[in-house]
């Protein structure tokens, strides 16, 4: 695998990364991986040290609305029971915790959006 990640430039990368986005209305790096029109989802990881620093870089996950992420918090809660910035990122079917802090300010804010708060949250799981 040595030597692909000097195929791509870092904006070929991110010009990928959008592209799998416009075509497919999200990207995952499950998602992304499948796609093979473009270069596979460890050389983004590579990189640019993760998956989300790509993403945030290529712009995608600033076009996240924020009605979308209040879903995905709510969805994350209602499956798992409980909600934290780091069971959030371990959901592979959300967006990351940090789109929530860019996009509301903090995590507080996302999770009060969205009626949520990961005090409330872990008490329900507890009873």
């Amino acid at each position: 695998m040595a030597g692909f990640e000097g195929k791509y430039s870092d904006e070929d990368i991110l010009e990928q990364l959008r592209y799998h986005y416009k075509k497919n209305s999200k990207i995952t790096r499950s998602s992304f991986e499948k796609n093979k029109t473009v270069c596979s989802s460890s050389i983004v990881y590579m990189r640019f040290g993760s998956w989300n620093n790509a993403s945030l870089k290529s712009d995608i996950m600033n076009n996240i609305r924020k009605e979308t992420i209040i879903g995905n918090l709510k969805s994350h809660y209602l499956k798992n029971r409980k909600i934290t910035k780091k069971s959030f990122d371990l959901d592979k079917t959300v967006c990351p915790a940090k789109i929530v802090e860019l996009k509301f300010g903090s995590w507080a804010e996302g999770l009060k959006a969205a009626n949520l708060s990961e005090k409330n949250a872990k008490r329900k799981n507890d009873n």
